[in-house]
């Protein structure tokens, strides 16, 4: 096994510091993932979801990508294998068939640059709940 990093890690060394930006106006939802290339990816969006990426620990950030209409609770999931990211997300908000409405996942497969729409099944639970995003 390597002790090798899997990315960039030095905007993550040195002594912690906090940085107040506002990276989005007018929405609600955010969530921030780091990816293992050490990319920070920040969502947000109850309308459109859209997404900033920063390649140097959020010192600075890149323009806002559209990945599509929709809003997602926080739904976003880094593939420490792949890289990939995976958002989940209903089409509007709140979802209008509450536990069974519609689900939409899009996928990035280069480290939040582009994003595409994917199917997905969400099976229910032994109890027979589907999950809720």
């Amino acid at each position: 096994m390597s002790n090798q990093p899997d990315g960039d890690i030095q905007a993550y060394l040195g002594e912690p510091a906090m940085d107040l930006q506002r990276i989005f106006d007018q929405e609600r939802f955010p969530n921030v993932v780091v990816t293992p290339a050490g990319t920070v990816i920040a969502t947000w969006g109850t309308e459109s979801y859209v997404v900033r990426r920063s390649e140097d620990g959020g010192a600075t950030w890149g323009s806002e990508i559209a990945v599509g209409p929709g809003m997602h609770g926080g739904g976003v999931t880094v593939d420490e294998t792949t890289g990939d990211i995976l958002v989940f997300m209903h089409p509007e908000h709140p979802p209008k068939q509450g536990l069974y409405a519609a689900r939409t996942t899009f996928r990035s497969t280069n480290d939040g640059k582009t994003w595409q729409k994917e199917d997905a099944s969400f099976s229910e639970d032994v109890r027979g709940n589907i999950p809720s995003l």
